[in-house]
């Protein structure tokens, strides 16, 4: 865990950071995001000291950074940068065991040790004794992430590591590091200027402006709630709408109109449909709302008589959704069952609203319409 109080710093009389107050939990990814001159990157390298504070304090794990020797904090931190740094002159493999040899491993086992990493970072061995001139930029940022793991830290720093990556690599390297950090757990402090990539890697996103935080939440949250007139502009118009996992139900249902009651009679709800575009009604408890069941035009016809309550004869679907499902689980069940229609459910087990497939065109539609607008 990384906890920054009261974190200020100056350039002679001006401020750059002011008054920055946050924790980092433990085993997350915290992208730090923001425009060119915000603070980010001067923030990161606070917490190895390689730029001092002028005021507060930052703790890892509970221990001040500032009470601690500088060069053994940073032996406990790995760092990976934009360049990689690797040391040119040396082979991957020396400069992997050259991190071994500041930690003073033993001779035995650095062996294993470094083909573990190789393993981890999906390189293969045989690229151990060439140079990284002769590795691609995507390899030559997964030896710099198995040099930053190779002594098992708690905390890595990443400034901008992807950045001067194709974008096709790029996107590998966010999908293998999420991925990574399923196995490792790490605490992983990752500076960014792209809003994609921190929306993708990131357990929390902390987007400052001009050295403040402007807001510390989740993707989710930050998608659905920015905090201020900035974020909002920052993110990008209706951007959650190009994460569909941050999509609930209850953002794409419509207001379900076609309702009966447990004792509507099969006449009444037969002269419903007629007057309806659904070919179905929902049925709900009069005074509660809560979903009791199904019935259809073609069940209604089935009978012998019209006289009985809907209630007879209502059936069960085989599956509804509810307001928090994301539309991914709810366009999957939707494909399975073949079902041109989803009833979405409050925690209460109440009808909240319905998904249908015009519903869904028409939602998609108005909002990439509205983006083509303000474009």
């Amino acid at each position: 865990m990384i906890q920054f109080k009261n974190i200020k710093k100056r350039y002679g009389k001006k401020e750059v950071l002011h008054d920055i107050t946050l924790t980092i939990p433990k085993g997350e990814i915290v992208s730090i995001i923001g425009g060119s001159g915000c603070g980010k990157t001067t923030l990161l390298k606070m917490i190895n000291r390689l730029i001092p504070i002028s005021s507060g304090q930052i703790l890892v794990n509970g221990d001040d950074v500032y009470k601690m020797n500088p060069v053994e904090l940073r032996r406990k931190i790995g760092y990976v940068i934009q360049q990689t740094g690797l040391f040119p002159h040396l082979t991957i493999r020396k400069n992997l065991d050259l991190v071994l040899d500041l930690h003073k491993f033993p001779q035995e086992g650095r062996t294993e040790k470094i083909n573990e990493m190789m393993d981890l970072v999906g390189l293969h061995r045989d690229l151990l004794d060439r140079y990284p001139v002769e590795l691609s930029g995507g390899q030559q940022q997964r030896v710099g992430v198995a040099r930053a793991l190779i002594v098992d830290p708690e905390v890595i720093l990443m400034d901008e590591p992807f950045s001067a990556i194709d974008p096709i690599t790029r996107v590998t390297l966010q999908d293998e590091l999420r991925s990574l950090q399923e196995n490792v757990k790490k605490t992983i402090v990752f500076v960014t200027h792209d809003m994609d990539e921190a929306i993708k890697i990131s357990d929390r996103i902390c987007l400052m402006r001009e050295g403040y935080v402007e807001q510390y939440d989740t993707p989710e949250q930050i998608l659905r709630n920015p905090a201020t007139p900035y974020v909002e502009s920052f993110i990008g118009k209706n951007r959650i709408w190009n994460s569909p996992e941050f999509i609930k139900a209850e953002d794409i249902m419509v207001e379900a109109n076609n309702l009966a009651y447990p004792s509507d009679s099969l006449l009444r709800c037969m002269k419903k449909i007629k007057d309806i575009p659904q070919d179905y009604l929902i049925v709900v408890d009069r005074f509660t709302h809560n979903f009791r069941g199904l019935v259809n035009a073609r069940m209604i016809r089935e009978q012998d008589s019209l006289q009985g309550p809907v209630s007879d004869i209502m059936a069960q679907p085989k599956a509804v959704a509810h307001i928090g499902d994301s539309l991914i689980d709810v366009l999957n069940t939707i494909k399975t069952l073949h079902r041109p229609h989803m009833l979405v459910l409050d925690e209460n087990e109440c009808v909240a609203g319905v998904i249908t497939q015009s519903s869904l065109f028409a939602t998609f539609g108005s909002h990439y319409l509205d983006e083509a607008e303000v474009v």
